[in-house]
């Protein structure tokens, strides 16, 4: 009885270990989870539910391109609601957009809110066929993926005089 008892409380003590190894490692996105049983995570789930990964990729796009605004297409509003993590001159800087046609930049959390846009993840459509900027990993797998919209065409203001 006792050996079962100290084999039981090893591996609860194993599991607390690696639980808490995981939560250090992967701060601040350690909400982010995926069960290695699942199967292929990036097919098949959501990740970054709530955008805490957001920050750090809008920090890694304002680092790479300094000298200018960068114009951002997002599927979801947690990219915006995020710019507010920054100074105000810094924030500024990053442009949402609402046309994908009109941003030099996609950024996605591979929250999927319809069978289009998952089919689109699947099959390499456009925007995921642009070349990938960078991504955000947890692990082996994607939380966060800026693709470079490529060809990218300025909006043209004009100014009337």
């Amino acid at each position: 009885m006792r050996t079962l008892t100290a084999g039981l409380a090893l591996l609860l003590a194993m599991d607390l270990g690696q639980t808490l190894y995981f939560l250090g490692r992967y701060h601040p996105h350690q909400s982010v989870y995926f069960n290695a049983l699942a199967g292929d995570v990036e097919r098949k789930f959501e990740r970054d539910y709530y955008g805490v990964s957001y920050r750090q990729g809008l920090t890694r796009l304002l680092e790479k391109y300094p000298e200018r605004d960068l114009r951002i297409y997002s599927r979801d509003f947690i990219g915006k609601i995020n710019t507010m993590n920054f100074p105000k001159k810094e924030a500024e800087r990053l442009v949402f957009v609402d046309n994908i046609e009109e941003a030099e930049f996609f950024v996605t959390l591979f929250n999927f809110r319809s069978g289009k846009e998952y089919r689109e993840f699947i099959e390499g459509d456009f925007p995921f066929d642009q070349p990938e900027e960078f991504s955000v990993l947890v692990g082996k797998n994607k939380v966060l993926q800026v693709n470079k919209l490529n060809p990218y065409f300025p909006v043209k203001l004009s100014v009337d005089q």
